[in-house]
């Protein structure tokens, strides 16, 4: 890497290379001298995510990035921070970048609700009909959805951003489905949601809106190259919501939300919820503190 190209790994998917994209412009700003490579990456995720049927677990959208890493064929690799487990690979370490995009899940609705949605609703989902489908993968989101709405039917619906918005318009039964805020703004889609839910109503996952970096610990000058992309605050929201859920041992199949944020006063607030699969049962925790407790 000393006389050639920092080999960016990333997934091929129009979000994974938006991200990495965005990363490399901000590392060739802080360091002009730099020359970045984007090393395109097929995962075991992509290979299967459109199977609904299959178990999914955090590690198969990594696990071919992190095999280039270790072989030394790429510098780093960018991850979106939800899709990363606490199981990283030995040698390996992780930190965030940039601001913290939004962690909240956005909804998209089918087009004749879209547009006969009302202004305003008193109550999350009030707007979607009795017993409506609505479309997500997530446990998390489905448990929550169900704690809300009880009636609702969520149907699993996998693929990248894209490709969910097209299944949503071309179903027959789907009246919405549920994805990060943040995928959708980042690929220009923003105009497709029909609203955000606030925490209160659907707590994110771990890391959500968050960009990773993985690289070599032994690495320490990719580390002093990535240093100038650091957010404090981020980074502290971030390892905050990791140390959450490797507490609590969940994965991508748990009913976990986790949401940090670092207020004005510089207090960190936290708050975390375990549900059942059906949503019928909840555990919540929240509280504050100063930043470095």
């Amino acid at each position: 890497m000393k006389s050639g190209a920092v080999k960016l790994g990333t997934r091929r998917s129009a979000l994974a290379l938006w991200q990495t994209k965005n990363v490399i412009a901000d590392l060739e700003a802080a360091h002009p001298e730099l020359r970045c490579e984007i090393v395109e990456i097929v995962t075991s995720g992509d290979k299967k995510q459109n199977d609904v049927t299959s178990l999914r677990d955090k590690k198969e959208w990594i696990v071919e990035l992190e095999a280039e890493l270790l072989a030394g064929r790429i510098d780093l690799a960018v991850h979106s921070g939800k899709d990363v487990p606490i199981d990283i690979e030995e040698g390996t370490t992780i930190c965030s970048v940039q601001e913290r995009a939004s962690a909240f899940d956005a909804y998209v609705l089918q087009g004749a609700l879209r547009s006969a949605e009302p202004s305003g609703k008193e109550e999350a989902l009030d707007f979607l009909p009795p017993s409506a489908v609505v479309g997500t993968a997530s446990a998390r989101r489905r448990a929550q959805l169900l704690s809300l709405r009880p009636d609702l039917s969520i149907a699993p619906i996998r693929g990248n951003v894209p490709t969910r918005l097209r299944k949503l318009q071309e179903s027959e039964t789907m009246s919405a489905i549920v994805l990060a805020e943040a995928g959708l703004k980042r690929l220009g889609l923003e105009e497709q949601q029909s609203g955000v839910f606030t925490a209160s109503e659907l707590l994110p996952a771990v890391n959500q809106g968050i960009l990773v970096v993985q690289y070599l610990e032994s690495n320490t000058e990719v580390a002093k190259l990535i240093s100038k992309l650091v957010v404090p605050e981020t980074q502290l929201v971030f390892s905050t919501e990791r140390k959450i859920i490797e507490l609590l041992g969940a994965d991508c199949r748990s009913c976990v939300g986790v949401f940090a944020e670092v207020a004005d006063s510089g207090e960190l607030a936290l708050e975390v919820s375990v549900f059942s699969p059906d949503g019928s049962e909840k555990i919540s925790a929240s509280g504050s503190s100063t930043a470095d407790d």
